[in-house]
């Protein structure tokens, strides 16, 4: 019977891989987003990744935007629009930070493409951070803007940019907490009867929470549409009833292309034709006229602005929605996750989520048509509830992955740019790569997808008829003996050779777009911080209003 290490062994030798086990330094850190409590002992909270800015530490719970460079912090002088209490407005943006208060902080001036590209007027300071797991770095740049992050009528929430060249991504490298550009995320449970926690994992991934099944895709930064830039295809969207009946909501309607928004606190935002099919499948009546009501209501702040309010009698829905990305990886949401039953949650006058009973809140935004005629369709923060994100931006490219049901502890994976290899954070080594000499275009690919065994997931390799052959009866034995998890993320490229044992590295697959048209990926990497002040990205937005649209 074969063994792993055999198995790895025989793959070197009939690939010539380089061997890394003696210099792979993969790092990376997890933080957990979750629900943060503001305040002394209160009852306010908002969901969201925590930051300890400046000495003494402010709390702050900040969501993530998946095209700013830069990381915006809201400031003591900032306040919401409309007719919100100062303490509703306070905990919506997750906190606020008082620059008078700390003893290191310091005026900095403004980055000037990424001030100019994200559209914001915003003052700039440094200061120091802390992150939850004890992680810190200091003189860190970050903005404090003047006019609300938002679109339409949504107030927004601090943001912390994880997009190219991300200046808190290079501040964790820079300070040796990580050692690539790569960020995984999982949005967990929010408003379920039993909330799960998130995970925000930086420098890696955590092979506990990461399923068997998965895509990989690069970068398309020609979509002005989708400034993240992470455009994936929805295939197959199917409403399956408890009783066995399954209704194709794509039919008569057509596949759709969607653009990966973290910061939309939704499932999916989908055209209005899309939307009314799965409430009418659903059994559902709307009780607001068809029309999406903004943040402002009479109750309090909305904590899902613009998502379609059902009649309480009418949300009976029992069953689930199943999602189908490149016709490869389908995600599951249950009738809990998609129908938030106990009542559209908002913020009080005190900050307090309370849930309004009278109505059920969809967690699927259907788009006015005004709306969708410019702005793509979405996959939001929740969508990732039931699938994991994970980007690589040292390649160019990004997976969303299947997740396990049940998640026991943490297995962090560190990636290791420099010496293309990845590590468990114990410092073994569960594989190491080669790249292709003709890589594929991400833009023209249409992604990629695979949840094969360990055995195949060592032996493949562009060209290699013979190798493919004989790891086939490979892939067999190890079939039978281990697990599945983790190995897909390498399995699916075509270009790239992995030798790994049962847990395998998170590797992504083809060469993906520079910013500024860079040759090669090494044009990227070799910035200098002032070039890297001046590098153009794509602006974005970080809440939603309708969506979150392009202004």
């Amino acid at each position: 019977m074969l063994c792993v290490y055999s198995l790895v062994t025989v793959a070197a030798l009939l690939f010539s891989v380089p061997s890394h086990a003696a210099q792979c330094e993969g790092r990376a850190i997890s933080l957990p987003l979750k629900n943060q409590r503001l305040g002394d002992g209160g009852q306010a909270y908002m969901r969201g990744v925590s930051l300890g800015i400046g000495s003494p530490e402010q709390e702050l719970s900040c969501t993530l935007s998946a095209a700013w460079r830069n990381t915006y912090i809201y400031g003591a002088g900032t306040f919401c629009e409309g007719a919100y209490r100062p303490y509703t407005c306070l905990v919506s943006h997750g906190g606020q930070y008082n620059q008078s208060l700390s003893t290191t902080a310091q005026d900095s001036l403004a980055p000037i493409a990424p001030f100019i590209d994200e559209k914001l007027d915003s003052n700039w300071t440094t200061d120091s951070v802390t992150l939850e797991n004890g992680a810190a770095f200091h003189d860190w740049r970050f903005g404090t803007p003047g006019p609300q992050l938002k679109d339409g009528n949504a107030n927004g929430q601090s943001v912390i940019g994880v997009g190219v060249n991300s200046t808190f991504i290079n501040a964790l490298r820079t300070a040796g907490n990580i050692s690539s550009n790569a960020y995984s995320l999982f949005w967990g449970d929010e408003f379920t009867d039993e909330p799960r926690d998130g995970a925000f994992t930086l420098g890696g991934y955590d092979e506990a929470i990461l399923g068997d099944s998965m895509v990989t895709k690069g970068f398309t930064r020609s979509e002005e549409r989708c400034d993240e830039g992470m455009i994936v295809e929805v295939t197959h969207m199917r409403l399956n009833h408890e009783d066995g009946s399954i209704v194709d909501l794509l039919d008569g309607l057509g596949a759709l292309n969607v653009c990966v928004i973290p910061a939309l606190r939704a499932v999916m935002a989908v055209p209005r034709a899309y939307g009314e099919k799965l409430i009418a499948s659903m059994g559902a009546v709307r009780m607001d006229n068809g029309k999406n009501l903004a943040p402002s209501t009479k109750y309090g702040l909305r904590l899902m602005p613009n998502t379609p309010l059902l009649e309480p009698d009418s949300a009976t829905f029992k069953g689930n929605l199943s999602v189908t990305l490149q016709d490869n990886l389908t995600v599951t949401f249950t009738d809990e996750q998609l129908l938030v039953r106990k009542g559209d949650p908002y913020l009080d006058a005190q900050g307090v989520t309370q849930y309004n009973a009278s109505r059920v809140g969809l967690t699927v935004l259907s788009m006015e048509e005004s709306v969708s005629k410019t702005n793509m369709a979405r996959l939001g923060g929740m969508f990732f509830g039931s699938a994991y994100l994970a980007v690589n931006h040292d390649k160019s490219e990004f997976t969303i992955a299947s997740v396990q049901k049940e998640v026991t502890g943490e297995t962090l994976v560190g990636v290791d740019t420099t010496n293309d290899c990845v590590a468990y954070l114990n410092g073994t080594v569960p594989g190491k790569t080669v790249q292709s000499s003709s890589p594929q275009d991400p833009e023209n690919s249409g992604g990629s997808a695979s949840a094969l065994s360990t055995g195949a997931i060592v032996g493949i390799a562009v060209g290699a008829a013979a190798a493919v052959v004989l790891l086939a009866v490979v892939a067999f034995f190890l079939w039978r003996r281990r697990s599945r998890r983790g190995n897909a993320f390498v399995a699916q490229q075509q270009t790239t050779l992995a030798e790994a044992p049962a847990n395998s590295p998170y590797i992504f697959e083809k060469k993906g777009d520079e910013i500024h048209e860079a040759p090669d990926q090494k044009a990227v990497l070799k910035m200098s911080d002032d070039e890297r002040d001046h590098a153009v990205e794509l602006d974005g937005n970080a809440q939603p209003s309708e969506l979150p649209g392009r202004t």
